[in-house]
């Protein structure tokens, strides 16, 4: 697109150079005339003038004057034109242009804005799942992906992630456990998912006929989408059905509160382990590597990042004043029904516990 503008900037400044070398001269020439009054050489001086002063005009364009022309010359809207000037005043003269790489500025655990290629060689993703009595036995899943992009989660999706749930994960699974899950995308399929603003009106109507809740037939898209809102139920996930039926429960970690989750700290020691080995290895021994890294994780470091997790837990509870004494109770405020005119009441019920309440 540049080299392109370049050179038509280039052709239109030979002919205005020629343009003005000739009204320089038709002027000089005219001045040199020794018969002021002639009006018709009046009229020719002042002809010269306004031609020249059209010429310095074009060339004084403005901005949009200025990218209309290339727009014209190069078939790239003047809105992406603007945004490309922007990005290369921004970026220090470097132009984001469409089709090319953008430079990317790690922006820490999260994967959105450009996704930029970030590795030359083979990538491998790892599942895995462990306690603090150490890595579940038979667990370990790796798997080699073409993907160079930051952004892994076309590889690692919900179906392959239940599919290791199920075959790799519940089968080595000695007891009923509280299986420890962070946000991710695949961990939060919904079964139960409610109509959103592109759902069609006859779902919305199919959804709400399914769930038992009754609407009149006369009420547009919008109002039905009100009323699926005003009904809307606990989310149900697909991976917490899938350990349910098996006896197991899933506790899902706060919104980016990974420093609660252990196996982040033995995702970190593991990536050590590879990393200190990993010198110009081919695929298959890469595989062994990963596999002897793994398994050199001995309970005892398991143990070691768990006790630091309880110990950031204790301490969230200590900053947001949580204890052990603290007991739920639940308030409830109901209106009598008996007497409209009399003023609202309030009824206070205790959950039961140990705790002695009449003090």
């Amino acid at each position: 697109m540049i080299s392109k503008f370049e050179k038509k900037q280039v052709e239109r400044d030979v002919v205005f150079k020629e343009k003005q070398e000739c009204l320089r001269a038709m002027s000089q020439c005219i001045g040199n005339m020794d018969d002021t009054s002639n009006p018709v050489i009046e009229t020719i001086r002042a002809t010269i003038k306004k031609l020249n002063d059209l010429f310095l005009k074009e060339c004084l364009k403005t901005q949009n004057q200025y990218l209309d022309e290339i727009s014209s010359m190069t078939d790239i809207s003047v809105g992406t034109l603007k945004r490309i000037k922007t990005e290369g005043q921004t970026n220090e003269g470097t132009w984001n242009t469409p089709g090319k790489k953008r430079p990317h500025k790690p922006t820490g655990p999260s994967t959105s804005g450009a996704v930029t290629n970030i590795s030359s060689g083979k990538r491998y993703i790892i599942v895995h799942a462990g306690s603090e009595k150490g890595f579940v036995p038979n667990a370990l899943l790796v798997f080699s992906t073409k993907s160079k992009n930051a952004d892994y989660h076309h590889d690692m999706n919900s179906q392959n992630f239940n599919k290791w749930i199920s075959e790799k994960l519940i089968p080595n699974l000695s007891e009923p456990s509280v299986i420890v899950m962070d946000n991710a995308s695949y961990h939060c399929v919904q079964i139960n998912k409610g109509p959103t603003t592109n759902t069609r009106k006859f779902e919305i109507q199919a959804w709400l006929s399914s769930n038992g809740i009754s609407y009149e037939d006369y009420l547009s898209r919008e109002e039905l989408l009100v009323l699926a809102k005003e009904n809307k139920q606990a989310p149900v996930y697909q991976v917490d059905e899938l350990l349910k039926q098996h006896g197991h429960e899933v506790l899902r970690l706060p919104l980016y509160h990974c420093d609660l989750n252990a196996i982040e700290l033995v995702w970190s020691l593991a990536k050590r382990k590879v990393a200190s080995k990993n010198i110009g290895l081919s695929a298959e021994d890469m595989a062994k590597l990963i596999e002897e890294s793994f398994n050199s994780i001995t309970p005892e470091d398991w143990k070691k990042n768990t006790d630091h997790v309880i110990h950031v837990e204790e301490q969230y509870k200590k900053r947001d004043g949580i204890t052990a004494e603290m007991e739920e109770f639940i308030i409830r405020v109901r209106d009598n029904d008996s007497d409209s005119n009399s003023d609202s009441s309030f009824a206070v019920e205790f959950l039961d516990s140990d705790f002695d309440y009449s003090d």
